[in-house]
């Protein structure tokens, strides 16, 4: 089965940290069933997901997400059939970013919009996610 990498980004609405503990908990269980794997990052005013796995069960769990009543204005920023994955260790993972200049060095000194970055950019950004996961 080919692989595929997703990527997208929503509205990250008030939440408690022990809503996205629980978000978290889920998804990596699910994802962990269905083989899918990645990473989310935490912005100021975003999330930005990168989901791995078979094309059909990504595709599913994106549908999902785009249908979850947690998640506002999702928007696909990046689709690729993919040889390896970036995240094989990781049915899940969160990274948070929104803290400091966490995100300086992906937007320019402009605000971050994740629609707008350029694709060597986002793969800039989780090929950097994945290497501080690695050091964890």
């Amino acid at each position: 089965m080919p692989l595929c990498r997703l990527v997208y980004a929503s509205l990250r609405g008030p939440r408690s940290p022990s809503d996205l503990v629980k978000i978290l908990e889920t998804s990596e269980a699910r994802n962990a069933v269905e083989a899918i794997t990645g990473a989310l990052v935490l912005t100021p005013d975003h999330y930005l997901q990168l989901l791995e796995g078979e094309r059909r069960v990504v595709d599913a769990c994106y549908q999902r997400i785009c249908r979850d009543p947690r998640h506002s204005y999702v928007g696909l920023i990046l689709f690729e059939l993919i040889d390896e994955r970036l995240f094989p260790d990781w049915s899940m993972s969160a990274v948070d970013l929104s803290e400091g200049d966490g995100m300086a060095p992906y937007t320019e000194g402009k605000e971050f919009r994740p629609e707008e970055l350029p694709r060597a950019v986002i793969e800039q950004l989780f090929r950097d996610v994945a290497a501080r996961l690695r050091r964890r």
